[in-house]
């Protein structure tokens, strides 16, 4: 006798238009900027906005945990108080939605040249459209 398979249980929604408002507002609300001033890769530039959301994620709590709670249909209020091994499946499913690495994919890229020796106070910018 073989067993069936369970069914995938999936931890949130798909994303709507609405969800990208969303978004913005935690961004808007976490007050992060691109400094391109002295950095010569990517990467650092990555490095540098990944520290600024870590550092300033309680600057927009209740926007993320509405945003994330409302994906997961709950309330921002109800995945805040979820114990951190129950949110964090629900963090990395909404990290790795196709809804979200879609949005990101429209961004803007900033262009950043590479130099072996950057000028010292040498600001790097992204080419306006």
């Amino acid at each position: 006798m073989s067993k069936k398979p369970k069914p995938k249980l999936e931890l949130i929604r798909p994303l709507k238009t609405s969800d990208l408002f969303a978004a913005s507002r935690a961004l808007k609300a976490m007050g992060l900027k691109v400094d391109l001033r002295g950095k010569v890769t990517v990467e650092e530039v990555g490095a540098d906005l990944m520290t600024q959301v870590i550092t300033r994620l309680g600057d927009a709590e209740a926007e993320i945990t509405g945003l994330i709670g409302g994906l997961a249909g709950m309330t921002g209020a109800e995945f805040a108080d979820l114990e951190l091994e129950k949110a964090l499946p629900i963090v990395r499913a909404v990290a790795r939605s196709k809804g979200l690495q879609g949005f990101l994919e429209l961004l803007p890229r900033p262009t950043i040249r590479a130099s072996s020796t950057p000028s010292a106070g040498a600001t790097r910018t992204p080419p306006t459209s």
